[in-house]
């Protein structure tokens, strides 16, 4: 999850399979919980990004934030391999 500006984004796999950042708001909210893996980062940057819910890499790794932006294979298989991750345990979870 990515806070920018005013705007809640998540990050998704589109259509295509590819991770894109799409506005909250387009979805309705089912399951509140959130992976106890996760880790939060802060910003100050007032027009850009404010804060990044995520996965390790995602936050302690400013070129994969890039990176999958740009479609890096190698930040593709971080991002595939932790929503295969997260997709496991929250099966485990029904």
């Amino acid at each position: 999850m990515l806070l920018q500006a005013e705007t809640v984004l998540v990050l998704i796999s589109d259509d295509d399979e590819l991770p894109s950042w799409i506005p909250i708001e387009l979805f309705q909210i089912t399951d509140c919980r959130m992976d106890s893996s996760w880790l939060f980062q802060q910003f100050s940057n007032p027009g850009g990004i404010r804060a990044l819910w995520g996965y390790a890499r995602l936050i302690q790794d400013d070129e994969h934030f890039d990176a999958l932006v740009e479609r890096d294979p190698g930040a593709l298989r971080v991002f595939y391999e932790e929503k295969h991750r997260m997709s496991v345990q929250s099966n485990a979870f029904k």
